[in-house]
C-alpha cells in the first residue's frame, strides 16, 4: 500500500483481516464478509526492499559517491562521519536522499570518509562546466579519508579566485588514496586577482595546501595558469608530516610574477609540489 504526504511516498506492507481475525486470501485480500466482519488493516512492517538506502554498501566505513551532487556535498561533511554541518544539511540530503541511520556505515566504527563507487561510472564534469568552488578552506579542511577506488574524476574547471584552489582547498592530516584527477583546468580570471583577493593565491590539480596526512596513488594531469599564484601539479604547498607516495602529476603549470603582484620569497611554482614547509 503507498499513501502520499507531501510529495513522500510511503510503502506499507499490510494484509487485510477480517474482524472475526480471519485473515482474507492473498490473492483477494479485500473480499467482503458480513457487515461484522469488514476488513482492516493490520501492520506487517516495512518490506525490506523500501527501507532507508545504505550509502556504505561494502561496511568499509566509507559513504559511496556516485555523482557530482553527491561529490559537491562532501563540503559539508569535512571530517566524513556523514553528519553535515547545519549550514549544508539540506543540500547534504539532497545529494544522499533516504539515508539510513548513520548513512549506513558499521555502528561500531561509524563513518570516516568517502570513496568513489569501484563499480560505478567515473565522475566527468560536463563541457563547459561551472567553475568548481574547491571542498574545505584554510578554516575549514578535509580531515577525512577520500578513496578513489582507481576511479576518475574529469573536467574539473576553476575559473574563479579563491585563496586556495583545487578539488581540495586544504587538507588537514587527511588521507587521499588511488585517484585519478583528468583533465584539470584551473585558470582563474581575470588574469590577475581582483583587490579582493590575496595576491597569493594558491593552487594545485589535488590542493591548495597538504599539512599531514598521506597522499598514495594520485595521478594528476591537466593545466594551471594563475599569474600571480603559487601553483604545484599536484598541490601548491605540503608541510612536514606529509607522506606523498606513488603519485605523479602531468601538468602543464604556468604562473607570472612582478614586482607588483609578489611577495619576498616568491614565486613558488613546482611540476609535482611548489613548496614544501
Amino acid at each position: 500500500m503507498a499513501g502520499h504526504d507531501g510529495g513522500i511516498v510511503v510503502f506499507i506492507n499490510a494484509k487485510a483481516q477480517r474482524r472475526d481475525g480471519a485473515t482474507n486470501a492473498v490473492d483477494d485480500p479485500w473480499v467482503f464478509g458480513t457487515v461484522s466482519q469488514y476488513p482492516a488493516l493490520v501492520w506487517g512492517g516495512l518490506r525490506a526492499d523500501d527501507q532507508y538506502t545504505d550509502y556504505d554498501a561494502d561496511d568499509d566505513g566509507l559513504i559511496e559517491i556516485k555523482s557530482l551532487s553527491q561529490l559537491e556535498a562532501v563540503r559539508h561533511d569535512l571530517n566524513g562521519d556523514g553528519a553535515p554541518a547545519k549550514a549544508g544539511e539540506s543540500a547534504y540530503r539532497l545529494a544522499f536522499p533516504g539515508a539510513a541511520s548513520g548513512m549506513g556505515c558499521p555502528s561500531n566504527t561509524g563513518c570516516v570518509g568517502y570513496e568513489l563507487d569501484a563499480e560505478g561510472d567515473n565522475l566527468a564534469f560536463p563541457t563547459p562546466s561551472a567553475s568548481w568552488t574547491p571542498i574545505a578552506n584554510s578554516a575549514s579542511p578535509f580531515t577525512a579519508t577520500f578513496e578513489g577506488n582507481g576511479q576518475s574524476i574529469s573536467g574539473l574547471t576553476i575559473t574563479a579566485w579563491s585563496t586556495r584552489m583545487g578539488l581540495f582547498g586544504k587538507l588537514d592530516g587527511a588521507t587521499v588514496r588511488n585517484l585519478k584527477l583528468k583533465d584539470v583546468n584551473i585558470s582563474p580570471t581575470p588574469a590577475s586577482p581582483p583587490a579582493s583577493r590575496p595576491v597569493n593565491s594558491w593552487a594545485g590539480a589535488l590542493a591548495g595546501d597538504i599539512r599531514g596526512g598521506s597522499v598514495s596513488g594520485v595521478f594528476v594531469d591537466g593545466r594551471i595558469n594563475a599569474a600571480a599564484g603559487n601553483i604545484g601539479g599536484l598541490a601548491r604547498r605540503v608541510f612536514v608530516g606529509t607522506v606523498i607516495t606513488s603519485s605523479c602529476a602531468d601538468v602543464e603549470v604556468d604562473s607570472t610574477f612582478t614586482s607588483t603582484t609578489s611577495t619576498p620569497g616568491e614565486p613558488r611554482v613546482g611540476g609535482l609540489i611548489g613548496a614544501a614547509n
